[in-house]
This record gives structure tokens, C-alpha cells and sequence, in this order.
């Protein structure tokens, strides 16, 4: 279709059951008294047989039994005129709408990775260094706003920033229709007025956003606004919309309920189950309404899903054979609605197949951004104008734009106007921000007597000016005591070259052993400040050097008599190269790290002595399967301090000579590497975490003193095993290390033990 690209309408209903009542001058066809399928020129139904509307209800995963029976409909020749979808039967509705077949449609469904969907932790490849370096330190992962002074909240536990994306590559085909009567099968998605409590109907604007809308489940989803209005689940006010296909045009009705039955009385042992059931029996008693108005020429299919569950997605393939089985059940009822093979051909050629081949791109329109330069995403677009395009190439532009970190939701459109054809973008903001705020908790022990605990902040202003700068603060308490503030600054509308004063001041506990026998333990403070210039020309390096001033004074806490105090200024020039690859930093699967630090002190920069300092660390992940095999190497050299400097470098703890004790081992000179293997044991609901893992590692390295030549006759070995969850608070560990000897240590982590 040509044209400027029209508002989403909405069509408002009372619960109650009322046909719905236009909002605005325009009307649903059939209320104008011609049925839809007349009126849509691109799909005419021969005049001989009744016209067919199919009524998909909403059930979360068990919905996925539409499609077996879509795939039997389509076996007994069964042309579909109208469709009509709630939750997730507005999703395979809207696909199935755009022509898409049965078939294709469950081998797109099988092959997604349903856990990672619903996990709303956005692939890291995509993420720039900038999230990348904020994703490397373990804060929960709720994120809280501040704006009108008040305290804000994501209003949904995931914000389904991931289905957007799967969404749009669903629909994409008829990305440029407006009216829901023009797909190749007219249709209707249903959602519900958070505020009002009304039913929306919506039979135009953006096909993708109309079915996220409609499965939006309160508390699990983040509503969905569309012109003004918070929209929720339909499921809630119709989960099997029979009047609403009745409306269309429909004389006769095919009906799938997909819903949970109520739980019993043994199964309402907690809280989640007793607010789950108060849901539920609003959901269950509007669709028995709906389905109470089936006819004796109607169809009703009721698939027999067993114990699925509405969140078990992996289970999909159970549930599309239940449908195929439920389907096959009422192929006598359901062959009367037949027509012949090649009447049917006819009717599926007219349907046309989606369209994905690329298109030229003439233009490109960005609405909706306030705070956000439209500028800058323009400029991290790998397409672009005058571009030949697919719909591949603008996903991955979503899933770019996305993975910034300042939208809710993308919404785009193909359209046509008097420029060419073109892409309409509207960003949705977050409404929490620009001032964020994320909180974290690290506990640990070592069951040695040397236990600790840390409670952190971190605040974000975004946006301060067009180019992008953020104001980061950051401050915690226990055993880091720190505070510490930066301006990050880009200088370009790529945001490849940056900016980055900064300073702050900590304390922290540093303990001193001989052998496994702590004997001193310091209270060392460090006050600091710098400017560094860097590089992130792509994003998975940064590159960037600078200057840094810090003074280091240390106090003995419990120490021999006679232990020194320190006070060292120390400034000079700093370096530092980054390679982030790793798909999850702290429980990786694929990818690679790499970084290299170093420090080339001066006294013309305050510094007392020339003291130099450079670290490397480089890491590769392998996935087999379930399992995970992670190598690493670290070496370090500090020059011009003496062997008992607290500047030295150390070794031991969890993952770094396990079996010895956290910072056991102290020197000038580092070397060290290990293989660590895991598997994935368990998944868990992306609201909790990820997964639990159990594993092993095998580790060899020391540290030397200055006097000291590095002989691998020194090298100490160590190992561990492991039982490691990775949780919405950040790594949980329980580890046992052992070393030769009487080294060994048990460990308990939350948050990052290396």
C-alpha cells in the first residue's frame, strides 16, 4: 500500500461483552454493513461457501497448540476468511495473517531459543564497549529511575525487548500495510486499557506492536502505550474473542481455547498461586462466555495440553502436536468447512508468500525521541539511505539501536510517499529515565575467619548534551569502602572517540601473609584522579590513554610491631586495550576477552618514584553442547617498588589458585593460567537468572619477588570444584579449592570472585 502511514486505531468494548463502538469516524467494515472480506479486495471468498473466522484464545506457551491445528486445517483444505487473536493467538493469528503457512510458521517457533527471548539481558555482541564495561561489574539487574521526584520502576518484570525484535522479523512482510483488512487474512488483535478497563480492538497500525500489546501479561510484561494509552494482556477482558470475529464478517466460527483450568485446592499453597488463580478465573469465566455463544454450525477445539504451562516455551513442540492431535479429532466437523484441492491451491496463491528480498531504501523517519539526538541513531545505522535492504539488515539495526540501553520499545514500518519507500521508526523512551539508578550486594567467605560483605551503587545521568555524554556516579560500602564519579564524554556523532575525567577515593582492607598465616592486615586509602582520551572505533575494542594522579596511604590495622606505615603519591601516564567478545562475562559460553593495563609513573607528574606497572589477561570460552570449556592466562609486572609494597601484585582465591587463600601469594612478577569446564545443569526463568552449573577447574601460576629469575620449577598448581548459579544478583558460587599440601579452601560467592 502507498501513502503516508496512518495512528494505530483502537476499537473500545466494556468487558461486559458489547460489540465494540468506534473511537473515531472510521468503523469496522462489517459495521458499515458489508462484510470485511467483501470489502478487502485481496482476499474474496467464493460466493458458495461460508465464510470462515478463526478465533485463536490466549494461553501463553500452551497457545503454541494453534499452530499444530492450523497445519491440520490446512491438511483438510480449510481456507481461513477472518482471524481473531488474544495473547499469544494474537501472535500466531497476526503471522499466520500475513501469509505465512503452518509449516513455516513452526519451524520458525522451533527454532527460537525461547529462554534467551524472554531473558531481557540483550545479546552482549551487540552492546557497545561503553554497556559492555557496565555489564562487567555484578549489580542486580532491576533498574531504577528517577523523574518528577519520585522513584520509578520498570512497571513489568521484563520489558520484552527481545520479542519486539522477534516480533518485527515476523511481521516485517507487511510491515507497510495500515489497515489490518488489507493483510492477505483480514485480522483483529485484542488487548485490554490498563487504566479504563476496556477492550481494545485494533484492526490497523503496526501489525508488531498491535500482538505485543495484546500478550502484554501484567507484572511479567512492561504495558505497551499506543496513542496515550497502557495497554495489557486481552486476555483479561476477552481471551476468546468469538463476538469480535462475528463482527468481521464471520458465518462461521472456529474456536481454540488454549487456557489454563483453575488450579485446585491442594495446588494454592503460596502466594504466586493464589494471585495467579485470581487472574485466572476473570480469564476463564469471559472465555466460557464467549464460548457459550458458539452455534451448533460452529467448531470449538479444546487441545488437551497436559501439565504445559503458560511460561514453558521450550515445551513448544508438545504443544503443537496436541493441537495436531485435537485438531484430527474434529476433522469430521472440521471437513465440512473443505473446499477442493484446488480451490484451496487457489485460495493459499492468493495469500501470496513474504515478501524478504531486499528493496531499496529511500529514506528513513525517526519519531518519538526527547532526550534521545536522532542524530546519533541515524549515524549508528548500518543502513542507510539509497541502500538496497533486507529485512535481516534492519533487525540487526534494531537489535543495535536496542542494545543502547534508552528504549523501552522500536516500532518500525515500511512506508511509501511521494520520497520513494522508506522506514518509519518510532522510539519509545524509558519512561524511568534519564536518571537511573542499579544497586548491588557482594558477599563473601572463605570460612577461614575472613569474610566480607559490600553494598554498591551506581547512578547514570543519560543524555546530558546531543553527543551522548553520561555523568556516572558509583559508591559502596563494606569491605571497598568508594566513591567515585566521571563524565563520559563522546566527540562524535559515532561515539567512537570519547572523553573521561574522573576521580575518587576508597578504602579497603588489604591482608598480608606468611604461608597460610595472616600476620598483618592494613587499612589502605586511595584518593585518585585522571583524564584519559580513547577509541571505541568498533564495538568490541577501546583503546585509550591518559593521565592519572593518586595518592596511597596505608595504615596497619593488626600488624607485628613496628610495621610501616605508607604514604606514596604516585602519578603518571596510563594505558589501557580492551577486546570484549565474551557472549556473558561471568558465566560465558563463546567468545574471547583481552585487556592490557599499564601505568608509566613519573615525578614530573607527582609521582615519589618511577614506578611502572603493566597486566594482561586473556580469555577464550568454547561451548560443546551444554558445556563450556574457558581457558585463561594473566601476567603482570610491577618495577621500581620494593617486595613489600601493597602495590605488589597477588595471587589466590577462587579461580586463581583456588586451594590457596584470597591474595595469599604477593610479588613484582605474575604469571598464571587456567582451565575452567562447566555444564549447564538447569535453566532458570529469566526473571531469576540464567542457570546453574556445576564444573572444575584446573589452575597453575605464581608470583615472584624482585630478586627472584621466573622458573617454572616455582609454578604452584590448584583446582576446584564448583556449583556456580547465575542469578539476577550476580554470580552465586559454592567452590572447595585444593593445592598441594595442606592448601585447601572452601568459598562462598556472591557476586565477582575474580
Amino acid at each position: 500500500m502507498t501513502g503516508m502511514a496512518q495512528s494505530p486505531a483502537v476499537l473500545n468494548a466494556s468487558a461486559a461483552g458489547h460489540s465494540p463502538q468506534g473511537e473515531r469516524a472510521t468503523a469496522l467494515p462489517a459495521e458499515r454493513g458489508v462484510p470485511a472480506a467483501v470489502a478487502t479486495a485481496s482476499n474474496p471468498p467464493p460466493a458458495a461457501r461460508l465464510r470462515v473466522g478463526l478465533v485463536l484464545g490466549g494461553g501463553g506457551a500452551r497457545g503454541m497448540a494453534h499452530i499444530g491445528i492450523l497445519k491440520v486445517l490446512e491438511e483438510l483444505h480449510v481456507p481461513v476468511d477472518f482471524i481473531a487473536g488474544t495473547s499469544m493467538g494474537s501472535i500466531v493469528g497476526g503471522v499466520y495473517a500475513t501469509g505465512m503457512s503452518a509449516s513455516d510458521m513452526e519451524a520458525r517457533v522451533l527454532a527460537v531459543d525461547w529462554s534467551d527471548v524472554f531473558d531481557d539481558r540483550l545479546d552482549r555482541a551487540n552492546l557497545s564497549m561503553r554497556r559492555k564495561d557496565d555489564s562487567r561489574t555484578p549489580l542486580f539487574r532491576p533498574e531504577f529511575g528517577f523523574r518528577n521526584s519520585t522513584v520509578q520502576l520498570p512497571i513489568g518484570a521484563i520489558s520484552g525487548r527481545k520479542l519486539d525484535l522477534l516480533l518485527h522479523e515476523l511481521t516485517v512482510p507487511v510491515a507497510r500495510q495500515t489497515s489490518f483488512d488489507e493483510l492477505p487474512i483480514p485480522f483483529r488483535a485484542i488487548a485490554t486499557d490498563l487504566v479504563t478497563g476496556e477492550m481494545v480492538v485494533f484492526n490497523n497500525g503496526y501489525l508488531s506492536q498491535a500482538v505485543r500489546a495484546s500478550m502484554s501479561v501484567p507484572g511479567a510484561f512492561d504495558p505497551v502505550e499506543i496513542d496515550g494509552r497502557l495497554l495489557v494482556d486481552g486476555g483479561l477482558v476477552r481471551n476468546v474473542p468469538v463476538d469480535i470475529a462475528r463482527t468481521m464478517g464471520a458465518q462461521v466460527v472456529i474456536a481454540i481455547d488454549v487456557g489454563s483450568p483453575n488450579m485446585e485446592r491442594n495446588q494454592l499453597n503460596s502466594l504466586g498461586a493464589v494471585l495467579g488463580q485470581m487472574v485466572n478465573i476473570n480469564i476463564r469465566k469471559n472465555a466460557d462466555e464467549s464460548l457459550a455463544s458458539l452455534s451448533a454450525s460452529d467448531v470449538r477445539i479444546t487441545p488437551d495440553l497436559g501439565t504445559i504451562g503458560s511460561s514453558e516455551f521450550t515445551r513448544a513442540k508438545e504443544a503443537i502436536e496436541a493441537g495436531e492431535r485435537a485438531a484430527r479429532a474434529m476433522a469430521a466437523e472440521l471437513s465440512k468447512l473443505s473446499v477442493p484441492a484446488s480451490q484451496f491451491a487457489a485460495w493459499r496463491e492468493s495469500l501470496g508468500r513474504p515478501e524478504r528480498a531486499a528493496r531499496r531504501l529511500d529514506f528513513i523517519d525517526i519519531t518519538g525521541t526527547d532526550r534521545v539526538n536522532p542524530e546519533v541513531l541515524r549515524s549508528a545505522m548500518r543502513t542507510k539511505p539509497g541502500d538496497m535492504v533486507t529485512s535481516a539488515e534492519i533487525k540487526d539495526d534494531l537489535e543495535r539501536l536496542q542494545a543502547r540501553g534508552d528504549f523501552e520499545a522500536i516500532d518500525v514500518r515500511n512506508v511509501e510517499d511521494e520520497r520513494g519507500a522508506g522506514l518509519r521508526m518510532k522510539f519509545t523512551e524509558k519512561r524511568w529515565g534519564p536518571n537511573f539508578f542499579k544497586f548491588g550486594l557482594g558477599l563473601s567467605s572463605d570460612y577461614q575467619g575472613d569474610a566480607s560483605y559490600e553494598f554498591a551503587m551506581r547512578y547514570t545521568r543519560t543524555w546530558v548534551n546531543q553527543l551522548g555524554g553520561e555523568i556516572r556516579g558509583e559508591a559502596s560500602v563494606g569491605r571497598l569502602r568508594r566513591a567515585y564519579a566521571e563524565l563520559y564524554q563522546p566527540l562524535d556523532l559515532d561515539s567512537t572517540i570519547y572523553v573521561k575525567p574522573y576521580f575518587g577515593v576508597q578504602r579497603k582492607t588489604v591482608n598480608l601473609f606468611d604461608g597460610r598465616q595472616r600476620v598483618a592486615q592494613y587499612d589502605q586509602e586511595d584518593a585518585f584522579a585522571g583524564f584519559a582520551v580513547g577509541n571505541q572505533i568498533f564495538k568490541w575494542t577501546d583503546v585509550s590513554v591518559g593521565a592519572r594522579y593518586a595518592n596511597s596511604r596505608a595504615i596497619p590495622i593488626i600488624a607485628p610491631p613496628g610495621s610501616p606505615e605508607y604514604d606514596t603519591p604516585y602519578g603518571g601516564y596510563t594505558f589501557r586495550a580492551v577486546y570484549d567478545q565474551m557472549d556473558n562475562f561471568f558465566f560465558p559460553t563463546e567468545g574471547g576477552f583481552a585487556q592490557i593495563d599499564g601505568l608509566l609513573a613519573r615525578p614530573s607528574l607527582g609521582s615519589s618514584e618511577s614506578t611502572n606497572m603493566v597486566q594482561t589477561s586473556l580469555e577464550r570460552a568454547w561451548r560443546i553442547g551444554r558445556s563450556t570449556v574457558l581457558t585463561g592466562i594473566n601476567a603482570g609486572r610491577v618495577y621500581n617498588v620494593d617486595d613489600n609494597s601493597l602495590q605488589n601484585l597477588t595471587l589466590g582465591g577462587l579461580f586463581r589458585l583456588s586451594g590457596y587463600r584470597t591474595d595469599q601469594l604477593r610479588g613484582t612478577k605474575l604469571a598464571f593460567g587456567r582451565v575452567l569446564y562447566s555444564y549447564r545443569l538447569e535453566d532458570l526463568p529469566s526473571i531469576l537468572g540464567g542457570g546453574v552449573y556445576v564444573g572444575a577447574s584446573l589452575e597453575a601460576g605464581n608470583v615472584w619477588k624482585n630478586n627472584q629469575a621466573m622458573a617454572l620449577q616455582d609454578v604452584n598448581y590448584s583446582g576446584a570444584l564448583f556449583v556456580g548459579v547465575d542469578t539476577a544478583a550476580g554470580p552465586l558460587y559454592f567452590a572447595w579449592g585444593k593445592a598441594p599440601g595442606d592448601n585447601s579452601s572452601l568459598y562462598f560467592y556472591l557476586g565477582r570472585p575474580f
